[in-house]
């Protein structure tokens, strides 16, 4: 089930409580609403922007004012900071620079493996005394290289001047 349309405050005509807020949207009072979801699912309220600000088993647990509401199986598992709702459906949200950081990070860790994979025959030839002077070059220049890629700082964005590569 899923109520598309954002409650808000109310008075009723006839008020039986004091101190009670009332909700409702285009569908009716919140309260007559509530007996229509089921008690095995997941209920989460979101925004316009499909941000979640509650979950709860237990739909009397929630406070819908200016959100709408979504009824999800009980074994859907949802986490607030990664998930978001859009046409009444549960997608993986990551932010455009949370995507390009996620992809930096990627592209340092295998650039750093594969500057590891070019410098270990090289050091095996220096460590075993039969390097030659071109091979203790490059072996200076692929180290040089792999501080500068593990100095680069993922966080920035599209903004990073990657370092050349010796080959």
């Amino acid at each position: 089930m899923s109520l598309t349309k954002k409650f808000e405050r109310y008075l009723p005509d006839t008020s039986h409580y004091s101190n009670i807020v009332y909700l409702k949207n285009i569908d009716g009072d919140w309260y007559q609403q509530q007996s229509m979801f089921s008690q095995n699912t997941v209920k989460i309220l979101y925004d316009d922007e499909g941000i979640i600000a509650s979950i709860s088993n237990d739909i009397s647990m929630l406070y819908p004012e200016g959100y709408y509401v979504l009824e999800l199986d009980e074994k859907t598992i949802i986490n607030p900071d990664f998930h978001r709702v859009k046409n009444g459906e549960i997608y993986v949200y990551q932010s455009p620079k949370e995507r390009v950081v996620s992809e930096n990070k990627t592209k340092k860790q295998t650039l750093l493996r594969e500057i590891s994979d070019a410098i270990t025959p090289l050091q095996d030839a220096v460590e075993l005394g039969i390097a030659t002077d071109e091979e203790r070059e490059q072996l200076r220049a692929w180290k040089e290289y792999r501080v500068q890629v593990n100095r680069v700082d993922v966080e920035l964005g599209l903004d990073i001047n990657w370092p050349v590569s010796p080959k």
